[in-house]
């Protein structure tokens, strides 16, 4: 099989742009002599494909795809993760921190900060490290959540009750982003369907 017929191009281009080609050549190959001719042909056949809404569109969108998958697997090794760091010591440490507050708040729904201070410093310790670590955890697992804004000093324990009211103050990507679309997802449902079960009273 023969030698395709080549031909010359007879246009001016930019030379900086020119010479960035050729640095991009360089920098793939090691080399500029032997790869500028294919890659200058490759880059041609990419305009093409993409002005015709082809190959590299397909690409994109495979890429695209992939980009989910990944990401979804992440979220899913980062969940196994976040339980097997956690020691029996720490996980027990943290069922009495969750058992004091309730005693503390009892029917609440929330309860100031300094009762959870109180429960992780009598149950883990009291230094800085190890108050956020078990806050982190407290929010990580649902237990308790601190009401969103810089000045709060409330953490409430009642879920359903919290969203419903955080859901009345923040905007829905902000919440849910924080909290885990998933589970945002379901408590709102939750409040939904509670909220339909309540009597209107009679006609």
């Amino acid at each position: 099989m023969g030698e395709q017929e080549t031909t010359q191009p007879g246009t001016l281009i930019s030379k900086a742009l020119w010479e960035q080609f050729r640095k991009d050549v360089e920098d793939r190959h090691g080399v500029v002599r032997g790869h500028l001719k294919h890659e200058l042909e490759n880059a041609i056949k990419e305009y093409i494909n993409a002005s015709q809404g082809g190959d590299t569109h397909d690409r994109l969108r495979r890429i695209e795809n992939r980009l989910d998958e990944v990401a979804d697997v992440v979220d899913s090794e980062r969940k196994k993760k976040k339980d097997s760091d956690v020691s029996e010591t720490v996980k027990n440490r943290l069922s009495q921190i969750e058992t004091q507050i309730q005693r503390e708040i009892g029917d609440a729904d929330k309860a100031h900060v300094s009762v959870v201070n109180k429960a992780i410093e009598d149950n883990a310790g009291s230094s800085r490290p190890t108050l956020d670590r078990y806050k982190e955890m407290l929010e990580q697992r649902h237990i308790g959540h601190e009401w969103p804004s810089e000045d709060s000093d409330t953490w409430w324990f009642d879920n359903e009750k919290f969203v419903e009211v955080v859901n009345s103050k923040f905007d829905y990507h902000t919440l849910s982003e924080r909290y885990g679309e998933e589970w945002y997802d379901q408590m709102l449902n939750e409040v939904v369907d509670d909220d339909s079960d309540t009597p209107t009273g009679f006609q």
